[in-house]
């Protein structure tokens, strides 16, 4: 174990009393800690009876709100049926303060058996401390696993020596959602180009509507255009050993050609963008605000809600630019899926609950019932769904692959930057050349740290 991850040790006796870690006596359902965690028994009988005579997973996911928290309750509940000799012992926290939570349990002797994660060093941490089950062999004997999955999907839970540490749970991807009835008004089509894009911000501004509702005071929603952009301006094998902790450098001029677009891009968001939460701008877009919103696949429930499903809207992925030397046939998105801790010790049992909650019965309920998806194959039945999300489906599984959230690719120290700072850019009040000496700041101490 590294140092690091030794020290979060000394964390877990402080945060006790704030949050209720997995295996610890269940609290009712729907209650929470007061360090926003909550545990619901998920089996059908008292815990108390279960304890000695039962098998008992300790199950961690990120999802807090609903209909995302009722949904995974309610599918357990269905694998429950099926496996009457096992109990679940379900813990949930919101997704800011998950990932903290997460490292501190998986630093301790009683992990989740199977968690929640994100690909990219969200995940890597874990991995190169031993700490995540390899499911590479139990994937290449699984043929019904074979045949469900949509494998390019699952790409960015493998590592280059073939390794497979998750599997996915849901699917989204970040799309400029645009208002039908605006871009009519004013003769608009979905831009293919960059410049397209900026032509419609020119003439929606010019005739006084906001072109692009944005909200950064989440900080991570500025990092979704900095993938993005990163992605496709800069030449993959310069990202390949930036975003490497033991090799990054971050000096490679295209970083500030990307920042460049995204100055350019910004001058065309509303000007409190800093100040205001990512809901708030889909709320603002939604009640007719603004003429686009930047926004994931998995909002198209929120869109609905907070519209009354009164706007008629479209959506368009991330247009190109011509000439970048990134590459531009991607979505950017990822996967979320559902990992296994290598201490786990009932195996079988958790292999199997995994791959239920991310196979294609779930795919099937999980689009009709929330309208999200996973990468399972034929979990959309097209001919009853809304046109919306087919067309969002069919991008899934065309797509030659995902670009990631940086905030989840890149090692903590430059997720910090990314968070902290990037606001200080967006706002004016740091220029590009002074942000990038941060990230590469960051990570000559990542580097420092992985020893390379």
């Amino acid at each position: 174990m590294t140092k690091k991850m030794a020290l979060l040790m000394a964390l877990i006796m402080a945060l006790s009393l704030t949050f209720t870690a997995c295996g610890s006596p269940a609290v009712p359902d729907g209650s929470s800690d007061p360090g926003g965690a909550g545990q619901t028994p998920a089996s059908s009988e008292p815990a108390a009876q279960a304890d000695g005579d039962k098998i008992v997973l300790d199950v961690m996911h990120r999802f807090s709100d609903e209909p995302f928290k009722g949904f995974f309750e309610s599918i357990t509940q269905d694998w429950l049926q099926k496996n009457p000799d096992t109990e679940i012992n379900m813990t949930f926290t919101a997704t800011d303060p998950y990932a903290e939570k997460l490292t501190i349990l998986m630093a301790s002797n009683d992990p989740p058996d199977v968690f929640f994660s994100f690909p990219g060093e969200f995940l890597n941490k874990f991995v190169r401390e031993g700490l995540v089950y390899d499911l590479a062999e139990e994937y290449e004997k699984n043929t019904a696993w074979q045949e469900n999955y949509n494998s390019a999907l699952l790409e960015p839970f493998r590592t280059e020596d073939g390794a497979l540490y998750g599997l996915d749970y849901d699917l989204t991807v970040k799309l400029f959602f645009y208002n039908i009835d605006i871009f009519n008004e004013y003769g608009l089509t979905p831009p293919k180009t960059w410049d397209e894009l900026i032509h419609i911000c020119e003439v929606l501004q010019s005739n006084g509507v906001l072109p692009i509702s944005e909200g950064d005071a989440d900080q991570w929603p500025a990092t979704h255009l900095l993938a993005i952009l990163f992605h496709v301006m800069v030449p993959q094998e310069v990202r390949d050993v930036d975003y490497n902790p033991t090799s990054g450098e971050w000096t490679d001029p295209a970083y500030l050609d990307a920042l460049a677009k995204y100055t350019e891009l910004a001058q065309y968001m509303n000007d409190d963008m800093v100040s205001i939460t990512h809901g708030v701008a889909r709320m603002d877009f939604a009640t007719g605000g603004s003429g686009m919103a930047f926004l994931e696949s998995i909002e198209i429930t929120n869109v609905e809600e907070d519209s009354g499903g009164n706007l008629n809207y479209g959506m368009f992925k991330f247009p190109t630019i011509p000439g970048a030397p990134g590459d531009q046939d991607m979505l950017l998105g990822s996967p979320e899926g559902f990992s296994m801790s290598s201490k786990c010790e009932h195996p079988e049992k958790a292999l199997d609950y995994l791959g239920y909650i991310t196979g294609p019965e779930v795919g099937k309920r999980m689009s009709s019932e929330i309208g999200w998806f996973n990468a399972s194959k034929g979990s959309l039945d097209k001919a009853t769904a809304p046109q919306m999300l087919s067309d969002v489906y069919d991008l899934l599984m065309g797509t030659k692959g995902l670009v990631n959230w940086i905030d989840n690719e890149c090692h903590t120290l430059l997720r910090d930057v990314f968070y902290s700072r990037t606001q200080e850019f967006l706002n004016g009040t740091m220029s590009a050349e002074e942000y990038m000496g941060l990230i590469q700041a960051a990570a000559a101490e990542a580097k420092t740290e992985m020893g390379g």
